[in-house]
């Protein structure tokens, strides 16, 4: 299918070389194969075996920047669209094995290799390697006492020109872990869980890091309708290859690698309660839960000018930054008359994300000489500092589904909401000009700033026992709207779609 971005066409209001893209370079061509294979030995009772794998091969393309925020928004900036040709599959081996001490042995892995053959030098390969070992066990005779442990194993090779800022295009990364965690059931109304697990980081050779994590939790039934629920648990990311090393340009915006980036910590505790509701044949859950998370060296994606007339991305530790907020769901489905049934989702999500450290200098950048260099902050580098939220964040999510089928006709329709994105790197402002990176995107922001409702609707109709033919719709009422500065969402599509399962 054509995408619906397209190579931009130059009316003469840019001093820049005309993209040799046309429409059937950027339409979008997809294939794939899976596979599923399970053994069970008779002689060897409580054993079993398998393997599953997938391959697929597709023609896709990505456009960083539009063109610009009226006649070029559905079209990429010159030199901004990147054509991929990428093959990719992976094959997952399985065995588990049920004693009959009560011990539950599984072993799997996986091998997932990808080569993506890009138009624009940046072209690369990586093999995926690993393998996770792990056991369970009921202790009857401790009243529902439950262990889980395990290790693993995870190794990325990766051949990449787009990572050379290590100073070589094969880079490697390793992570080992090993884990227990213990459940416990106490007088069937409350459950409590406590987890450890040690982790290992490297990449290449750059110094080991090993680092401990801690979880814990419970669940206490109120009733037979309610139950509450508690957890808390550290978090540790250390930096990807692509945060490291990534060093590449397209259309003029360039990504640049960060080798001394630090690891990012982390803790996070929530607390819910859930409750069901039944009237009549409809039977539904209503939930809500509170959450807040804090993070040390928090890794973000800076837009800045990091080298004299470049401007472009870095990932940087910018200080520490909480996130606290809450979400309501709703989900209920059963028969309102006869034949007639429903389903119903919903959800509404807020969030808070504010930056702890809006001051703290993270970085300086690297403009053309006789002008002085700027030491950035999430203040200066923000273009709202109201709040000091955090850049390219949604405080607002609203979702709803409802499904109502009759006989073998189903009819729904769906509905999202996103709040106005209030931050996002000033850096964008500044280039939005004739003469440097004249996007629009300053005004598009100053027109389009009370969010985005968008629709969806369906109709479906099942016939001949095994066959489904269904009229798809997504975004009816055709609004523009954006998820990610410079990036326009779909416009309205339709689908026929005829389905069979046996």
């Amino acid at each position: 299918d054509h995408n619906y971005i397209g190579p931009y066409i130059l009316d003469g209001s840019l001093p820049i070389k005309a993209d040799t893209l046309d429409n059937s370079d950027v339409a979008n061509r997809s294939g794939r194969f899976n596979f599923n294979y399970r053994y069970r030995p008779a002689k060897v009772e409580g054993l079993s075996m398998g393997l599953n794998g997938n391959i697929m091969m597709a023609h896709t393309n990505f456009s960083l920047v539009w063109g610009n925020d009226t006649s070029g928004i559905y079209r990429a900036f010159p030199g901004t669209m990147t054509l991929t040709d990428f093959t990719n599959f992976y094959v997952d081996p399985f065995i588990t094995y049920f004693t009959q001490s009560g011990f539950k042995h599984s072993l799997r892995g996986r091998w997932y290799s990808t080569n993506n053959d890009l138009n624009n030098g940046q072209s690369n390969s990586a093999n995926v390697y690993f393998a996770e070992y792990q056991f369970y066990k009921n202790f009857s005779r401790l009243a529902g006492l439950n262990l889980t442990g395990g290790v693993l194993m995870n190794q990325t090779f990766s051949h990449a020109n787009l990572y050379a800022g290590s100073g070589t295009p094969d880079n490697r990364s390793r992570n080992y872990a090993g884990y227990m965690q213990l459940d416990k059931k106490f007088l069937d109304v409350l459950n409590v869980s406590v987890g450890f697990r040690e982790e290992h980081f490297q990449i290449n050779s750059l110094e080991s890091v090993w680092q401990p994590i801690f979880r814990a939790g419970l669940n206490l039934k109120l009733s037979n309708h309610t139950n509450i629920r508690y957890s808390y648990g550290q978090g540790y990311r250390y930096p990807t290859i692509t945060e490291r090393y990534i060093i590449t340009t397209t259309g003029g915006i360039y990504v640049f690698p960060n080798p001394q980036i630090q690891p990012e910590s982390s803790w996070s505790t929530e607390a819910g309660i859930k409750q069901s509701i039944k009237i009549g044949n409809f039977t539904a859950y209503a939930d809500f839960v509170a959450f807040w998370q804090e993070f040390h060296n928090t890794i973000e994606y800076v837009y800045a000018i990091w080298q004299p007339d470049s401007a472009g991305f870095k990932f940087c530790n910018t200080g520490d930054t909480r996130v606290k907020g809450y979400e309501i769901s709703f989900t209920g489905s059963g028969k309102l008359y006869n034949n007639l049934a429903i389903n119903v989702l919903a959800g509404y999500t807020y969030v808070l994300p504010q930056t702890l450290s809006p001051d703290k200098v993270f970085a300086t950048d690297n403009p053309e000489p006789g002008i002085i260099p700027t030491e950035l902050t999430y203040a200066n580098t923000s273009t709202d500092t109201t709040d000091n939220i955090l850049k390219y964040r949604f405080q607002h999510l609203i979702k709803a589904d409802v499904e109502l089928i009759y006989k073998k006709i189903s009819f729904g329709i769906s509905m999202r909401y996103y709040s106005f994105m209030q931050n996002i790197d000033k850096t964008f402002y500044d280039l939005d000009k004739p003469y440097l990176l004249p996007t629009g995107i300053t005004k598009y922001r100053e027109v389009h700033d009370n969010g985005s409702l968008v629709f969806d609707a369906r109709i479906s109709y099942q016939f001949a026992k095994h066959f489904n033919v269904a009229l798809i719709s997504n975004n009816i009422s055709n609004l523009e709207y954006t998820l990610r500065p410079l990036k326009i969402e779909a416009p309205r599509t339709i689908v026929l779609q005829v389905s069979a399962k046996f």
